[in-house]
């Protein structure tokens, strides 16, 4: 949560006020005079969803996005609250603004007594699919505390096409080592079908487990993976569910799309889609179930069985098998240990990565239909 009180100046109040909305989308809003009313347009557009409020923070805007945040207030029927704030230099970037938009809609919820109001947040150039509010509490009803969407890049708009044929295969990829890291470690508490994401295009979150997780972590990039691996600290259950979804924009210079195009250019190696070689999902999966296993089993206590290869302290490890659940344990782990850093796929890779994820897949499912052929129970 946020440290301190903030100064919002409010724009404009919501012009239809909703007493005790069962959600609230909140957006930080910077430069978006060309594409905001899309976002707000689909979120209008939402099907057999309650009740819901909205909450735009603009900050460091320097276009129209003002003039069009007031437009939108004044003639969508959307109950719209528009908020700006200026930020210091060293805090005036998107993560930034996110966490003061989110803490804000947990305010509201806190001040009201409503610990599981329900906060949503994606992009400002974002377009959420005609279920997408449905979708994420209909996921917290059947026992999520968070639900991470998964987001695909808008289709209708003009961009090379060798970008967009790069954008598909890495799509693929992308499905592939979810449907291998599922096979090796099922995790109950995010069943098939699921995914790898973890984006700020789509988030949501009950108002509890946010306070809980310390809010949005304020980092460069990946703000999106560090709320979901607090939360997962804090003991919430995260659900990565593929039925949610955003289209994103290809547009901007610091979005999702921008992110990709770098990676494309070999500019950048983080933050597209958690993309990693077949090897190092095979590992951690591996890694997890095994761990998993042995917490279930009581035998974490044993530290010096599981430290060594993981390069962790026996302090650090007596700390983690003392902790009540096991994804506390893992989501903990992985900010420890060395050998479970991300390995960013580079895109030259990709190719021959997809052939050895499909090629491995075939034999996992092979072995699965022979398993359930022949009534056997086994590790994939």
């Amino acid at each position: 949560m946020t440290d301190g009180p903030l100064s919002f100046r409010v724009v404009a109040p919501s012009r239809r006020v909703l007493t005790a909305p069962r959600a609230i989308v909140a957006i930080p809003v910077r430069n978006e005079e060309a594409r905001l009313m899309d976002c707000l347009n689909a979120l209008c557009a939402q099907r057999d969803a309650p009740d819901f409020a909205t909450i735009l923070l603009l900050h460091g805007c320097t276009d129209r996005t003002e003039q069009v945040a007031i437009k939108a207030g004044e003639t969508l029927p959307l109950p719209l609250r528009i908020l700006s704030i200026e930020l210091p230099p060293e805090r005036d970037g998107a993560a930034w603004a996110r966490r003061h938009v989110m803490d804000a809609a947990a305010s509201l919820y806190v001040t009201s007594g409503m610990p599981k109001g329900i906060i949503l947040t994606t992009e400002a150039d974002a377009r959420p699919a005609p279920n997408w509010v449905a979708a994420n509490l209909a996921t917290i009803g059947m026992g999520a505390d968070a639900v991470a969407g998964r987001v695909e890049m808008d289709d209708t708009q003009s961009i090379p096409p060798a970008l967009w044929t790069r954008y598909q295969l890495a799509q693929r990829y992308a499905r592939l080592i979810a449907e291998i890291d599922h096979r090796i470690d099922t995790v109950a508490d995010n069943p098939w079908p699921t995914h790898r994401e973890a984006s700020c295009a789509s988030l949501a979150v009950v108002v509890d487990a946010y306070v809980a997780a310390g809010g949005v972590p304020t980092l460069p990039a990946g703000s999106g993976r560090g709320l979901v691996t607090s939360l997962r600290r804090a003991g919430s259950i995260v659900r990565q569910d593929p039925d949610v979804l955003v289209k994103a924009s290809w547009q901007g210079t610091d979005g999702i799309g921008a992110g990709f195009r770098a990676w494309n250019e070999g500019k950048s190696l983080y933050g597209v889609m958690d993309l990693e070689p077949v090897g190092q999902v095979v590992r951690r999966a591996r890694l997890r179930r095994t761990l998993r296993k042995a917490h279930a089993g009581g035998q974490l206590w044993n530290v010096t069985n599981w430290t060594g290869p993981l390069k962790l302290s026996p302090v650090d490890a007596f700390k983690l098998a003392a902790m009540p659940g096991f994804p506390q344990i893992w989501a903990t782990l992985e900010g420890l240990s060395p050998l479970l850093m991300p390995r960013p796929l580079e895109p030259g890779q990709l190719k021959m990565e997809t052939a050895r994820a499909m090629a491995l897949l075939m034999e996992m499912r092979l072995r699965a239909g022979f398993r359930r052929l022949f009534g056997r129970q086994g590790p994939a």
